[in-house]
């Protein structure tokens, strides 16, 4: 399965992914790719391509046994208000 496969444009997939982590329960690809149904692969790739474009970041303490957590930015979260409009 890719991006394309979900039938959701990358921007469509971008806001989602916003959505889920303004609402603070969700920090890591792995609780992101629960909520959104998708293959934590996937999810990866669109963490990859916000953080490209500065929306998050990855937060560091991250060890070999827990998952690194992921935050919206300042960009990210001004994204997610906009996705909620």
């Amino acid at each position: 399965a890719s991006l394309e496969d979900t039938g959701l444009g990358l921007p469509e997939m971008l806001n989602l992914l916003a959505k889920v982590l303004h609402s603070g329960s969700v920090d890591t690809v792995a609780k992101a790719a629960d909520v959104l149904r998708l293959p934590s692969r996937l999810v990866q790739q669109l963490v990859d391509e916000a953080k490209a474009r500065k929306l998050v970041e990855v937060l560091a303490g991250a060890t070999i046994t827990s998952r690194p957590r992921v935050a919206l930015t300042a960009a990210g979260k001004e994204w997610a208000q906009q996705a909620f409009d």
